[in-house]
Protein backbone atom coordinates (compact mmCIF):
# COMPACT_ATOMS: atom_id res chain seq x y z
CA UNK A 1 0.00 0.00 0.00
CA UNK A 2 1.62 3.46 -1.25
CA UNK A 3 0.47 7.03 -0.11
CA UNK A 4 -1.12 8.11 -4.13
CA UNK A 5 1.87 10.72 -4.37
CA UNK A 6 4.38 8.04 -4.73
CA UNK A 7 2.17 6.09 -6.76
CA UNK A 8 2.49 9.18 -9.45
CA UNK A 9 6.43 9.14 -8.66
CA UNK A 10 8.14 6.27 -9.44
CA UNK A 11 11.31 8.05 -8.59
CA UNK A 12 10.28 9.54 -5.41
CA UNK A 13 8.81 5.87 -4.47
CA UNK A 14 12.34 4.18 -5.48
CA UNK A 15 14.64 6.63 -3.35
CA UNK A 16 12.49 8.00 -0.40
CA UNK A 17 10.28 5.21 0.80
CA UNK A 18 8.06 6.15 4.01
CA UNK A 19 5.86 3.90 5.96
CA UNK A 20 5.61 2.59 9.87
CA UNK A 21 7.81 -0.57 9.53
CA UNK A 22 10.92 -1.04 12.13
CA UNK A 23 13.40 0.42 9.69
CA UNK A 24 14.17 3.90 8.08
CA UNK A 25 16.07 4.13 4.71
CA UNK A 26 19.38 6.02 5.92
CA UNK A 27 21.17 5.86 2.73
CA UNK A 28 20.74 4.43 -0.74
CA UNK A 29 23.55 3.90 -4.09
CA UNK A 30 22.34 2.59 -7.05
CA UNK A 31 23.56 -1.02 -7.45
CA UNK A 32 25.56 -0.97 -4.39
CA UNK A 33 23.84 -1.21 -1.18
CA UNK A 34 20.81 0.38 1.23
CA UNK A 35 21.23 1.07 4.35
CA UNK A 36 18.79 1.56 7.14
CA UNK A 37 18.45 2.37 10.76
CA UNK A 38 15.86 1.38 13.43
CA UNK A 39 12.85 3.14 14.12
CA UNK A 40 13.41 4.67 17.41
CA UNK A 41 9.44 4.34 18.07
CA UNK A 42 8.24 0.97 16.36
CA UNK A 43 5.40 -0.62 18.13
CA UNK A 44 6.84 -4.06 18.36
CA UNK A 45 7.97 -4.98 21.71
CA UNK A 46 8.91 -8.95 22.53
CA UNK A 47 7.90 -11.13 25.20
CA UNK A 48 9.92 -9.37 28.08
CA UNK A 49 8.42 -5.67 26.76
CA UNK A 50 11.95 -5.18 25.06
CA UNK A 51 11.47 -2.89 22.04
CA UNK A 52 12.73 -4.16 18.70
CA UNK A 53 14.79 -3.84 16.80
CA UNK A 54 17.57 -5.40 18.44
CA UNK A 55 19.87 -4.15 15.91
CA UNK A 56 21.02 -0.40 15.23
CA UNK A 57 20.60 -0.55 11.97
CA UNK A 58 21.00 -3.08 8.12
CA UNK A 59 22.68 -2.95 5.53
CA UNK A 60 21.48 -4.70 2.38
CA UNK A 61 24.60 -5.08 0.02
CA UNK A 62 23.67 -5.02 -3.76
CA UNK A 63 26.25 -7.94 -5.35
CA UNK A 64 26.54 -8.51 -9.15
CA UNK A 65 25.82 -12.36 -8.79
CA UNK A 66 25.98 -15.84 -6.61
CA UNK A 67 29.16 -16.04 -6.80
CA UNK A 68 30.27 -12.77 -5.29
CA UNK A 69 27.24 -13.48 -2.51
CA UNK A 70 29.52 -16.90 -1.55
CA UNK A 71 32.55 -15.42 -1.75
CA UNK A 72 32.22 -12.10 0.88
CA UNK A 73 30.15 -14.54 3.18
CA UNK A 74 33.51 -17.29 3.54
CA UNK A 75 35.46 -13.96 3.72
CA UNK A 76 33.03 -12.73 6.88
CA UNK A 77 32.08 -9.33 5.17
CA UNK A 78 28.37 -10.66 5.22
CA UNK A 79 26.18 -11.87 8.22
CA UNK A 80 23.96 -13.76 6.47
CA UNK A 81 22.45 -14.86 2.31
CA UNK A 82 21.08 -17.11 0.65
CA UNK A 83 23.03 -20.09 -1.46
CA UNK A 84 22.29 -22.66 -3.72
CA UNK A 85 22.45 -25.95 -3.26
CA UNK A 86 25.63 -26.46 -5.36
CA UNK A 87 27.18 -23.97 -2.96
CA UNK A 88 26.80 -25.49 0.34
CA UNK A 89 29.60 -27.94 0.64
CA UNK A 90 31.97 -24.92 -0.03
CA UNK A 91 30.56 -22.51 2.73
CA UNK A 92 30.60 -26.21 5.49
CA UNK A 93 34.33 -26.09 4.52
CA UNK A 94 35.30 -23.10 5.09
CA UNK A 95 33.07 -21.08 7.53
CA UNK A 96 33.26 -22.59 10.95
CA UNK A 97 30.36 -22.58 12.90
CA UNK A 98 28.16 -21.54 9.82
CA UNK A 99 24.89 -21.82 10.57
CA UNK A 100 22.70 -23.21 8.02
CA UNK A 101 19.28 -22.79 7.61
CA UNK A 102 16.94 -25.03 4.88
CA UNK A 103 13.47 -23.86 3.86
CA UNK A 104 11.08 -26.16 1.92
CA UNK A 105 11.60 -24.30 -1.50
CA UNK A 106 14.32 -22.48 -2.86
CA UNK A 107 12.65 -21.42 -5.55
CA UNK A 108 8.99 -20.19 -7.20
CA UNK A 109 9.14 -19.72 -10.86
CA UNK A 110 6.39 -20.17 -12.81
CA UNK A 111 4.96 -18.85 -16.53
CA UNK A 112 2.23 -16.32 -17.50
CA UNK A 113 0.62 -16.82 -20.96
CA UNK A 114 -1.17 -13.51 -21.19
CA UNK A 115 -5.16 -14.34 -21.76
CA UNK A 116 -6.71 -11.20 -21.80
CA UNK A 117 -9.17 -11.39 -25.00
CA UNK A 118 -7.30 -8.38 -26.78
CA UNK A 119 -4.34 -9.92 -26.49
CA UNK A 120 -3.92 -13.00 -25.62
CA UNK A 121 -3.27 -14.36 -28.96
CA UNK A 122 -2.45 -18.17 -29.51
CA UNK A 123 -2.53 -18.85 -25.44
CA UNK A 124 -6.46 -18.33 -25.37
CA UNK A 125 -6.67 -21.75 -26.67
CA UNK A 126 -5.39 -24.39 -23.77
CA UNK A 127 -3.71 -26.57 -25.91
CA UNK A 128 -1.38 -23.79 -26.56
CA UNK A 129 -1.22 -23.38 -22.89
CA UNK A 130 -0.88 -27.40 -22.54
CA UNK A 131 1.45 -27.67 -25.11
CA UNK A 132 4.19 -25.25 -23.14
CA UNK A 133 3.73 -27.09 -19.66
CA UNK A 134 4.58 -30.50 -21.75
CA UNK A 135 7.18 -28.95 -22.82
CA UNK A 136 9.14 -27.86 -19.23
CA UNK A 137 11.41 -30.29 -18.36
CA UNK A 138 11.01 -30.03 -14.68
CA UNK A 139 13.39 -32.85 -13.65
CA UNK A 140 16.26 -31.43 -15.70
CA UNK A 141 15.59 -28.37 -13.58
CA UNK A 142 15.85 -30.14 -10.59
CA UNK A 143 19.16 -32.12 -11.79
CA UNK A 144 20.41 -28.90 -12.75
CA UNK A 145 20.10 -27.02 -9.24
CA UNK A 146 19.51 -29.54 -6.69
CA UNK A 147 20.62 -32.53 -7.49
CA UNK A 148 17.40 -34.13 -8.83
CA UNK A 149 15.97 -33.41 -5.31
CA UNK A 150 12.95 -31.47 -5.36
CA UNK A 151 8.84 -31.14 -6.60
CA UNK A 152 6.90 -29.99 -8.69
CA UNK A 153 4.65 -27.38 -7.26
CA UNK A 154 1.11 -25.88 -8.42
CA UNK A 155 -0.14 -21.90 -7.77
CA UNK A 156 0.57 -22.43 -4.25
CA UNK A 157 4.22 -21.99 -3.13
CA UNK A 158 5.87 -24.76 -2.03
CA UNK A 159 7.57 -22.39 0.97
CA UNK A 160 3.41 -23.30 2.49
CA UNK A 161 4.04 -26.51 3.34
CA UNK A 162 1.30 -29.05 3.16
CA UNK A 163 -0.73 -26.40 1.38
CA UNK A 164 0.95 -26.47 -1.22
CA UNK A 165 0.97 -29.79 -3.25
CA UNK A 166 3.21 -31.71 -5.65
CA UNK A 167 1.34 -31.76 -8.78
CA UNK A 168 2.97 -35.61 -9.06
CA UNK A 169 0.53 -36.05 -6.64
CA UNK A 170 -2.76 -35.04 -8.23
CA UNK A 171 -3.71 -38.54 -9.86
CA UNK A 172 -4.74 -38.47 -13.56
CA UNK A 173 -3.85 -34.75 -14.05
CA UNK A 174 -0.14 -35.28 -12.88
CA UNK A 175 -0.22 -36.43 -16.93
CA UNK A 176 0.27 -32.08 -18.20
CA UNK A 177 3.55 -31.72 -15.92
CA UNK A 178 5.36 -34.72 -17.52
CA UNK A 179 8.03 -33.64 -20.10
CA UNK A 180 6.60 -34.53 -23.30
CA UNK A 181 7.69 -32.92 -26.62
CA UNK A 182 6.48 -35.19 -29.17
CA UNK A 183 2.73 -34.40 -27.36
CA UNK A 184 3.32 -30.54 -27.19
CA UNK A 185 4.10 -30.28 -30.64
CA UNK A 186 0.60 -32.26 -31.57
CA UNK A 187 -1.54 -30.13 -29.21
CA UNK A 188 0.68 -27.17 -30.62
CA UNK A 189 -0.40 -28.32 -33.51
CA UNK A 190 -3.89 -29.22 -33.06
CA UNK A 191 -4.13 -25.36 -31.64
CA UNK A 192 -3.15 -24.33 -35.30
CA UNK A 193 0.06 -22.65 -34.49
CA UNK A 194 2.77 -23.29 -37.46
CA UNK A 195 5.31 -21.81 -35.52
CA UNK A 196 4.89 -18.23 -35.46
CA UNK A 197 7.66 -16.07 -32.61
CA UNK A 198 6.21 -16.30 -29.40
CA UNK A 199 7.25 -13.52 -27.44
CA UNK A 200 9.49 -15.07 -23.93
CA UNK A 201 9.50 -12.35 -21.43
CA UNK A 202 12.41 -12.66 -18.51
CA UNK A 203 13.43 -9.92 -16.63
CA UNK A 204 17.78 -10.60 -15.73
CA UNK A 205 18.22 -7.81 -13.65
CA UNK A 206 16.16 -8.72 -10.20
CA UNK A 207 16.28 -12.31 -9.50
CA UNK A 208 19.80 -13.55 -9.70
CA UNK A 209 21.67 -16.18 -11.69
CA UNK A 210 19.64 -19.24 -10.72
CA UNK A 211 16.30 -17.45 -11.84
CA UNK A 212 18.13 -16.31 -15.19
CA UNK A 213 19.47 -19.85 -16.15
CA UNK A 214 15.91 -21.22 -15.21
CA UNK A 215 14.40 -18.53 -17.34
CA UNK A 216 17.35 -19.66 -20.45
CA UNK A 217 16.76 -23.49 -19.58
CA UNK A 218 12.80 -23.37 -19.75
CA UNK A 219 12.41 -20.97 -23.08
CA UNK A 220 15.43 -23.96 -24.54
CA UNK A 221 12.78 -26.31 -23.56
CA UNK A 222 9.95 -24.18 -25.18
CA UNK A 223 12.17 -24.11 -28.27
CA UNK A 224 12.71 -27.80 -28.63
CA UNK A 225 9.30 -28.67 -28.79
CA UNK A 226 8.79 -26.79 -31.24
CA UNK A 227 7.81 -23.69 -29.88
CA UNK A 228 9.59 -20.38 -31.35
CA UNK A 229 10.25 -18.76 -28.29
CA UNK A 230 11.58 -15.40 -28.71
CA UNK A 231 13.22 -13.97 -25.73
CA UNK A 232 13.16 -10.44 -24.89
CA UNK A 233 14.62 -9.16 -21.62
CA UNK A 234 13.11 -6.22 -19.11
CA UNK A 235 14.34 -4.03 -17.18
CA UNK A 236 13.28 -5.53 -13.84
CA UNK A 237 12.13 -1.55 -12.67
CA UNK A 238 11.39 -0.03 -15.71
CA UNK A 239 9.05 -2.63 -17.26
CA UNK A 240 8.18 -4.90 -15.32
CA UNK A 241 7.41 -4.40 -11.45
CA UNK A 242 6.29 -0.99 -11.47
CA UNK A 243 2.28 -0.62 -11.14
CA UNK A 244 0.76 -0.78 -14.75
CA UNK A 245 3.72 -2.89 -16.27
CA UNK A 246 3.98 -6.54 -17.34
CA UNK A 247 3.56 -8.13 -13.80
CA UNK A 248 0.32 -6.31 -13.33
CA UNK A 249 -1.14 -7.87 -16.80
CA UNK A 250 0.42 -5.06 -19.42
CA UNK A 251 2.07 -7.19 -21.74
CA UNK A 252 2.23 -9.50 -24.66
CA UNK A 253 3.16 -13.46 -25.30
CA UNK A 254 4.09 -15.06 -21.84
CA UNK A 255 6.50 -14.22 -18.91
CA UNK A 256 8.99 -16.12 -16.72
CA UNK A 257 8.45 -15.08 -12.81
CA UNK A 258 8.13 -15.22 -9.50
CA UNK A 259 5.46 -14.40 -6.33
CA UNK A 260 5.40 -12.86 -3.26
CA UNK A 261 5.52 -15.46 -0.51
CA UNK A 262 2.11 -15.69 1.32
CA UNK A 263 1.91 -17.37 4.85
CA UNK A 264 -1.92 -18.52 3.78
CA UNK A 265 -3.08 -20.17 0.37
CA UNK A 266 -5.97 -18.01 -0.10
CA UNK A 267 -3.46 -14.82 -0.74
CA UNK A 268 -1.70 -16.72 -3.56
CA UNK A 269 -4.56 -18.12 -4.99
CA UNK A 270 -6.41 -14.38 -4.84
CA UNK A 271 -3.63 -13.25 -6.34
CA UNK A 272 -2.82 -15.66 -9.26
CA UNK A 273 -6.57 -16.33 -10.21
CA UNK A 274 -9.16 -13.69 -8.73
CA UNK A 275 -11.50 -11.66 -10.66
CA UNK A 276 -9.09 -9.08 -12.41
CA UNK A 277 -11.74 -6.28 -12.00
CA UNK A 278 -11.12 -6.70 -8.16
CA UNK A 279 -7.57 -7.79 -8.47
CA UNK A 280 -4.87 -5.89 -9.78
CA UNK A 281 -2.18 -8.80 -9.61
CA UNK A 282 -4.32 -11.24 -11.60
CA UNK A 283 -0.93 -11.59 -13.75
CA UNK A 284 -3.01 -13.18 -16.90
CA UNK A 285 -6.15 -11.92 -16.87
CA UNK A 286 -8.53 -15.08 -16.16
CA UNK A 287 -11.89 -14.41 -14.74
CA UNK A 288 -12.97 -17.88 -13.94
CA UNK A 289 -16.70 -18.18 -12.00
CA UNK A 290 -15.73 -21.14 -10.73
CA UNK A 291 -12.04 -20.33 -9.17
CA UNK A 292 -13.56 -16.80 -7.85
CA UNK A 293 -16.12 -19.30 -6.40
CA UNK A 294 -13.96 -21.43 -5.03
CA UNK A 295 -11.64 -18.83 -3.88
CA UNK A 296 -14.36 -17.12 -1.83
CA UNK A 297 -15.53 -20.30 -0.19
CA UNK A 298 -11.29 -20.59 1.06
CA UNK A 299 -11.85 -16.90 2.01
CA UNK A 300 -14.40 -18.22 4.75
CA UNK A 301 -13.77 -21.28 5.65
CA UNK A 302 -11.89 -21.93 8.88
CA UNK A 303 -11.75 -26.05 8.98
CA UNK A 304 -8.25 -26.48 7.63
CA UNK A 305 -9.17 -30.21 6.36
CA UNK A 306 -11.98 -28.51 4.02
CA UNK A 307 -9.65 -25.73 3.76
CA UNK A 308 -7.07 -28.67 2.03
CA UNK A 309 -9.65 -29.78 -0.06
CA UNK A 310 -10.68 -25.85 -1.49
CA UNK A 311 -6.93 -25.16 -2.17
CA UNK A 312 -6.72 -29.04 -4.09
CA UNK A 313 -9.96 -28.24 -6.04
CA UNK A 314 -8.30 -24.83 -7.06
CA UNK A 315 -4.90 -26.58 -7.82
CA UNK A 316 -7.64 -29.30 -10.05
CA UNK A 317 -9.21 -26.27 -11.78
CA UNK A 318 -6.09 -24.83 -12.35
CA UNK A 319 -4.36 -27.69 -13.75
CA UNK A 320 -7.54 -28.71 -16.38
CA UNK A 321 -6.90 -24.74 -18.00
CA UNK A 322 -3.26 -24.26 -17.06
CA UNK A 323 -3.80 -20.93 -16.88
CA UNK A 324 -0.30 -20.66 -15.54
CA UNK A 325 2.32 -23.16 -16.34
CA UNK A 326 4.28 -23.89 -12.87
CA UNK A 327 7.42 -25.04 -12.86
CA UNK A 328 9.88 -26.97 -10.26
CA UNK A 329 11.81 -26.49 -7.12
CA UNK A 330 14.12 -28.06 -4.28
CA UNK A 331 15.53 -26.48 -1.39
CA UNK A 332 16.25 -23.48 -0.67
CA UNK A 333 19.36 -22.21 1.92
CA UNK A 334 20.32 -19.39 4.03
CA UNK A 335 23.42 -19.49 5.83
CA UNK A 336 24.12 -17.25 8.97
CA UNK A 337 27.84 -16.42 10.38
CA UNK A 338 27.77 -17.89 14.30
CA UNK A 339 28.30 -14.49 15.37
CA UNK A 340 24.63 -13.51 14.49
CA UNK A 341 21.84 -14.76 16.58
CA UNK A 342 18.11 -15.58 16.61
CA UNK A 343 18.60 -15.62 12.74
CA UNK A 344 15.58 -17.50 11.46
CA UNK A 345 14.12 -17.83 7.95
CA UNK A 346 11.07 -16.13 6.86
CA UNK A 347 11.43 -15.71 3.54
CA UNK A 348 10.72 -12.40 1.67
CA UNK A 349 8.90 -10.98 4.97
CA UNK A 350 12.58 -11.44 6.70
CA UNK A 351 12.91 -7.64 7.10
CA UNK A 352 10.13 -7.01 8.60
CA UNK A 353 9.44 -10.47 10.74
CA UNK A 354 13.03 -11.49 11.66
CA UNK A 355 15.65 -8.82 10.95
CA UNK A 356 14.38 -6.55 13.87
CA UNK A 357 14.44 -10.12 16.82
CA UNK A 358 18.29 -10.41 15.61
CA UNK A 359 21.72 -9.36 17.38
CA UNK A 360 25.26 -9.74 16.93
CA UNK A 361 27.47 -11.13 19.34
CA UNK A 362 31.72 -9.81 18.99
CA UNK A 363 33.14 -11.79 16.01
CA UNK A 364 35.69 -14.73 16.84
Amino acid sequence: MFPKEVIADDNLRASTPIGAGPWMLRSFKPQVSYEFDKHPNYHWADAQGRKTPYLDGVKMNVLADNAQFVAQFVGGNLDSTGVSYSDLDQVKSQVKGVNIIKSSAGAFYFLAPQQRQERGGPWLDVRMRQALSLAVDRDGLLKLFWDGTGKYFGIVEPSEGTWSFDMRDLGDRKKWYTHDPAQSKQLASAAGYKGDPLRYLYTNNAYGDQFNQTALFVADNAKQAGLNTQVVTLDYRGEFITPGKAFFGNYDGVWIGTEAQYTDPYYMVFSMLYDPKQNSWNHVGVNDPQANSLIDQLAAEFDNAKRHDLVRQIEELQTDHMYYVPTATGPGYTVNQPWLKNALNAGIAAPAETYPLMWLEKKG
